[in-house]
């Protein structure tokens, strides 16, 4: 692991919560540690669900009878028009011109036609959750020619700042951190991505923290989930949406457009301020 991993892994509260698991997995029979970590996850699932709910509740007027049925994203993938078909090749040259990876290995240009590609021109505001080298905010940039871009990162070497893209530090594991975000740039967005930690904790606290932020209509992409170890999680994340005010949709992405890595099995959670 690079130097600078390390310096910001080990500021992290998930990461050392992990770290204590991995100590602790040598220390004991494997059958029980598996029995002991698979309860500890089911119960911080739990706690996590309540959470977000109760967040939910705050921030709008829900409706808890009320059930939104989540298909129409996935027909639209399916069922591909000449037109969405030069935006998921616009989509595709782009990513890969700016060195990410999330047409060559992902096919997100796939999902992100279909999101963006009727209102591209009128997008004003874009945040990133997990910024690496800059390379996705710069396609978002060259994507959506009126929109402001934003990145968070906790690797301070990822900061950078150009014409229409700002960059911060925070850690996803830390609500006091991702609230410092929204005092810093007092924004409401169009788009928000999260790509960054990829585990539920993180992933929950940067909703509770973001999605009160998102515009009407606003959409809020949870990225790269591990349908091995949290598709249930976040299915059942996706029913307290669609009883909460909002349009969420859980999307097996590969199952429709087959991933270029034969190994990959990430799902994505599209979330729709309605």
């Amino acid at each position: 692991m690079p130097q600078t991993e390390k310096k910001y892994l080990s500021t992290s509260k998930h990461y050392l919560s992990q770290k204590f698991w991995r100590l602790l997995r040598h220390l004991i029979p494997l059958q029980f540690w598996n029995l002991l970590y698979s309860f500890r996850q089911r119960l911080l699932l739990n706690k996590l669900k309540k959470q977000l709910f109760a967040s939910l509740i705050n921030s709008k007027n829900i409706n808890t009878n009320k059930v939104i049925s989540n298909s129409n994203f996935k027909n639209s993938i399916i069922n591909i028009n000449e037109t969405l078909l030069i935006e998921i090749n616009k989509l595709n040259n782009l990513f890969n011109s700016y060195e990410s990876d999330k047409a060559i290995l992902h096919n997100y240009n796939y999902l992100y036609a279909t999101l963006f590609y009727e209102s591209k021109n009128n997008i004003e505001e874009v945040m990133e959750v997990g910024t690496y080298k800059g390379a996705s905010l710069k396609s978002w940039k060259a994507y959506f020619p009126k929109a402001n871009i934003y990145g968070i990162d906790i690797d301070p070497d990822t900061v950078f700042e150009e014409e229409r893209i700002k960059t911060m530090i925070a850690d996803q594991n830390s609500l006091k951190s991702l609230n410092t975000v929204n005092l810093t740039w007092k924004q409401k967005y169009d788009i928000i991505i999260d790509d960054g930690w990829h585990q539920p904790e993180a992933s929950v606290y940067t909703m509770i923290a973001f999605i009160p932020e998102l515009k009407t209509n606003g959409i809020y992409v949870l990225e790269d989930i591990d349908q091995s170890k949290y598709r249930l999680f976040y299915e059942e994340l996706t029913i307290i949406f669609n009883k909460s005010g909002y349009y969420a949709e859980y999307i097996d992405l590969p199952k429709l457009v087959p991933a270029t890595n034969s190994g990959y099995n990430y799902g994505v959670l599209v979330i729709v301020n309605i």
